[in-house]
């Protein structure tokens, strides 16, 4: 699917940014977001966007969500931006296994930091 971009008016923008400042909104909010997935904002240019499709997340065209947009076309486009989203229990074990294997990588470089200073006779502490 193309995402095309409606450019709004220089004056358009303005008002927008002044009724989102005067509200204290976050012009990246997303209202009515489906409980039951997880959305996050993405680079809309075609390469990262078929990376993203790849790793699972969808463009969002589902009309009830409301973003300091809105949708132009079914897309909610915001500068360079995509709304995208996830099923939330996909995201979550995504989320889960990154974790899981930074904790990995960070046990493995202390186990060798610590080998490499005992071969070499230093003595190391424990700060954890």
């Amino acid at each position: 699917m193309a995402i095309e971009q409606v450019k709004p008016t220089d004056k358009q923008i303005k008002d927008q940014v002044n009724e989102f400042s005067d509200k204290n909104m976050d012009i990246l909010h997303v209202q009515n977001k489906d409980p039951n997935f997880s959305y996050r904002w993405v680079n809309s240019h075609k390469q990262n966007l078929e990376m993203k499709k790849v790793r699972g997340w969808e463009v969002v065209t589902d009309k009830n969500i409301k973003t300091f947009t809105g949708s132009a076309d079914s897309s909610h486009t915001l500068g360079d931006m995509v709304l995208c989203r996830m099923p939330k229990e996909k995201h979550e074990k995504i989320m889960r296994e990154k974790r899981e294997l930074g904790e990995a990588r960070r046990k493995a470089v202390k186990s060798n930091f610590r080998s490499e200073a005992e071969v070499l006779g230093i003595k190391t502490f424990d700060d954890r």
